[in-house]
């Protein structure tokens, strides 16, 4: 009896440890990077700016604007999506030069990151992806030194 026991013990009590070490461990490995305004800002502004070097690429491509001409639902949402992250993005580039910190800007951020998202999708869906992936990149590429910030 004594040694069933014993065997439940030592074999609940392994796991238990390496449960204990995973969650001891784990909230470390995807902590957020301490608030730096300045540099925040400083991102922000370059997002901005990157988001606009988006916009006026797109504006010239002719295929994209043939496919809009056409009334292409990709097309539609890709434009839409584009224009919400220009809003997007000079909020929080205008709410970071303000001062406004973490809190305030979360939301934001947020949503920049969910638009840069939707935006690939709809503009892979009327141009290629390695075309979308190329010039979205420099807008993905500040989104990523950003996030460390905020998730």
């Amino acid at each position: 009896m004594r040694s069933d026991f014993r065997r439940f013990a030592v074999g609940l009590g392994i796991p238990l440890v390496v449960l204990a070490l995973i969650f001891a461990v784990a909230p470390t490995a995807g902590a957020r990077q301490e608030w730096d305004q300045a540099k925040v800002t400083a991102l922000a502004t370059e997002l901005a700016d990157a988001v606009q070097a988006l916009e006026k690429t797109l504006r010239r491509e002719p295929h994209l604007a043939a496919a809009t001409e056409r009334g292409g639902r990709n097309a539609k949402g890709l434009w839409e999506s584009v224009n919400r992250l220009k809003k997007s993005a000079r909020q929080l580039r205008s709410r970071t030069d303000a001062g406004a910190g973490y809190e305030e800007t979360l939301p934001i951020a947020d949503k920049i990151r969910t638009q840069v998202r939707d935006a690939n999708r709809y503009g892979s869906g009327v141009m290629t992806t390695t075309f979308m992936d190329e010039k979205i990149a420099p807008v993905q590429d500040l989104l990523n030194r950003l996030e460390p910030y905020y998730f």
